[in-house]
């Protein structure tokens, strides 16, 4: 599981017509069904099979394009995740998921975040319908909570001379593996047998990485609450991550464990505990 950096794109129906755009731009969206010296190319030369492709995604794209425009109903997605909102027809997910096979560099969409949330990218992009959307809040959920209890059961927790609290926490593969597998089990027991494929290929590395890698890594963190000049709020994170083939670190200021929280998963839970608070 190799760690990779994380770009955040909602998927609204703003972000329908932005990911439009860019597949447009990527795939030539302009370019005829001719050659560049405006000759016709031949139908089984390897150039007249990309055109082909070509024009087969921008099909797809337009449709895309258009159905972002339709009412859900006439989508045929049902409702979105708000009142009277539009959702992403299937074809969406099925040409992103596409082109990420096909290493066009896709951005990374967030379907969890590191606190165990279920986004409205993860809802809106595949269309869930409120059955589908409940089975994969409480998946995602759960996983955090057995991620965090795997953890405490872990963890070392000390405590300095100046009061600065440090959670280090051995990695624990085997358990957080078991883990992993029973979220995506849940994922496409909601999900069903297509879009989960199309998951696996656009989010299952950001899911991993939102959720601590499933305990993969050795990681600590050391908490200290000594405020700067003009931030008397929140408190210090320095951060380090081991794997076999990495190690990195990392420092920052937050206002909450929440905000820590989402940026390095569940383990940041341990700090709720009594024994854990900077003093």
């Amino acid at each position: 599981m190799n760690a990779s950096k994380i770009i955040s794109a909602g998927l609204g129906v703003g972000a329908v017509v932005a990911v439009g755009v860019w597949l447009a731009v990527k795939l030539g969206w302009g370019e005829s069904a001719t050659g560049r010296m405006g000759r016709p190319e031949p139908a089984g030369s390897a150039v007249g099979q990309l055109v082909e492709e070509n024009r087969r995604l921008k099909a797809q794209l337009a449709e895309v394009r258009a159905a972002a425009l339709r009412p859900a109903t006439e989508a045929g997605g049902g409702a979105g995740p708000k009142g009277g909102a539009r959702v992403v027809p299937p074809v969406a997910w099925r040409a992103l998921a596409d082109l990420q096979r096909r290493g066009a560099g896709v951005p990374q969409i967030t379907f969890v975040t590191g606190k165990g949330e279920m986004t409205d990218a993860f809802a809106t992009l595949f269309a869930l319908n409120s059955a589908e959307r409940a089975a994969v809040v409480f998946a995602v959920s759960d996983a955090a909570a057995r991620l965090a209890e795997l953890a405490l059961a872990h963890a070392t927790i000390t405590r300095d001379e100046k009061g600065d609290v440090t959670v280090a926490v051995k990695s624990f593969p085997a358990a957080g593996g078991a883990v992993y597998d029973a979220l995506m089990q849940r994922f496409k027991a909601a999900l069903g047998e297509e879009r989960y494929a199309a998951f696996v290929a656009l989010g299952a590395d950001q899911v991993e990485a939102a959720m601590g890698r499933f305990g993969a890594p050795d990681v600590s963190f050391t908490v200290s609450n000594r405020a700067g000049p003009g931030d008397a709020d929140g408190f210090d994170l320095r951060s380090t991550y081991r794997m076999p083939t990495e190690h990195n670190m990392s420092n920052g200021r937050y206002r909450t464990l929440a905000d820590a929280e989402n940026k390095f998963g569940p383990v940041i839970r341990l700090f709720s505990h009594a024994a854990a608070q900077p003093r």
